[in-house]
């Protein structure tokens, strides 16, 4: 875990946000991981993470269930990333 975010997922974050990233000083907080249940919980109110960046990668393919994503206000829509790939935000 730690050498992927090391290797790949720093690095990212620094060509995304070159003015406050610098990939050797960053270090993870909290990590967990999500499985999410239509019929228990079909969504999650808007908000905003309580960190300063965060990442959504996708566990599964997007044919494997309908709707879903991680919504942005600003962008209006929900994106839906393909199974392995990762959205990064500001948390």
């Amino acid at each position: 875990f730690n050498k992927l975010m090391h290797d790949r997922l720093f690095p990212m974050l620094q060509l995304q946000f070159p003015e406050q990233v610098q990939a050797s000083k960053l270090r993870v907080h909290d990590a967990f991981l999500v499985k999410y249940d239509a019929a228990a919980q079909s969504f999650l109110p808007i908000h905003s993470d309580q960190s300063h960046f965060s990442f959504t990668i996708a566990l599964n393919s997007t044919s494997d269930y309908q709707g879903g994503g991680t919504f942005f206000e600003a962008l209006g829509r929900a994106v839906r990333p393909e199974q392995g790939h990762v959205v990064s935000f500001p948390g």
